[in-house]
């Protein structure tokens, strides 16, 4: 999704001059310096759905939380054990094909 940047949103001062800092597109606070930005995100954080403020990063992606960190982590490993065992039950066949062959 692109969006035309709207409003100049956060300003700060530096020797007598007015300084963009950040802007907003789309609902969404952008603030270039920190490579990062605020938005509205709907959803459940500890058990309550809502919209929450919650941080973005550069790409646009929500910075996850360490709950959604270590929930992704195991779903990684979960599906990284499964591709294990379906190897191992693969070369067991390719092994009772091998043995059945050599009788």
């Amino acid at each position: 999704m692109y969006c035309q940047p709207c409003t100049i949103f956060l300003v700060k001062t530096q020797r007598s001059l007015v300084c963009p800092i950040g802007f907003i597109y789309c609902n969404l606070v952008c603030i270039p310096e920190l490579e990062l930005g605020l938005g509205v995100w709907q959803g459940r954080y500890q058990d309550v759905e809502q919209p929450w403020l919650r941080w973005y990063d550069w790409t646009g992606c929500w910075v996850l939380t360490s709950t959604e960190r270590e929930s992704q982590r195991a779903e990684q490993e979960r599906q990284r054990a499964e591709q294990e065992r379906q190897r191992a039950e693969r070369l067991i066949a390719q092994l009772r094909r091998h043995e059945v062959a050599c009788r």
